[in-house]
């Protein structure tokens, strides 16, 4: 029975994140805002998801890590929204379509440092 809610949360979660988080998507870079807040950034335009600056380096969490945590937290909780099967099957199916993309691998960052010119 489980399944008949469990599948079409994850088909629609394809096809709305990959809306979301696809580098050419135009409501991506339309609606979704940058935010910042001391060393922690996201910036959907650049990518779908949340960086964490630590000097010179940077770790990036994408969506498909941020779904598999909250997936993983929500198999044994009891709360309404994220014990719903509907939910753990949009979860599964954004960990499936953030694992389509080339750059799923990629976790740590350099970070681009503005050189200063001379005069």
């Amino acid at each position: 029975m489980e399944l008949y809610s469990f599948l079409p949360g994850a088909m629609a979660a394809i096809p709305t994140l990959h809306m979301l988080t696809h580098p050419k998507s135009r409501i991506k870079k339309r609606f979704l805002p940058k935010l910042k807040y001391s060393r922690i950034e996201l910036n959907p335009k650049s990518g779908a998801y949340i960086r964490l600056k630590m000097g010179n380096k940077s770790i990036g969490f994408h969506h498909w890590m941020n779904f598999a945590i909250i997936l993983a937290v929500s198999i044994p909780a009891t709360w309404a929204v994220l014990d719903a099967h509907f939910t753990k099957g949009f979860l599964a199916g954004g960990i499936l379509q953030g694992l389509l993309y080339s750059d799923r691998h990629k976790i740590f960052f350099t970070n681009k440092s503005k050189k200063l010119k001379k005069s």
